[in-house]
């Protein structure tokens, strides 16, 4: 639960740790991120990626940023309803 006293603290200070989040998977429950992004007004989430120099891994020299915009979709809260008759799959060999 994100209790109004965490989110004041949030605002006074411009600063907050986060972990993960369970909610509960009820219908009609809002979940305890979108609750964040609401009352917080956080338009994107953003995640730097870049490699660490001396750690060996797959790919040398990634550096990239992803930008995800949380006020549409699945990540604003807003649902939709997928129809089959709007679905269309064209394969070509």
């Amino acid at each position: 639960m994100v209790t109004r006293s965490a989110l004041d603290s949030l605002l006074k200070n411009g600063v907050g740790l986060k972990g993960p989040m369970a909610t509960p998977i009820v219908k009609g429950h809002r979940s305890l991120n979108l609750t964040l992004r609401k009352e917080l007004g956080l338009y994107a989430n953003i995640r730097p990626c870049m490699s660490i120099p001396g750690y060996k891994t797959k790919y040398d020299d990634v550096n990239l940023v992803t930008i995800r915009e949380n006020t549409e979709g699945e990540y604003s809260g807003l649902e939709h309803e997928v129809r089959q008759s709007s679905l269309s799959l064209s394969l070509s060999a």
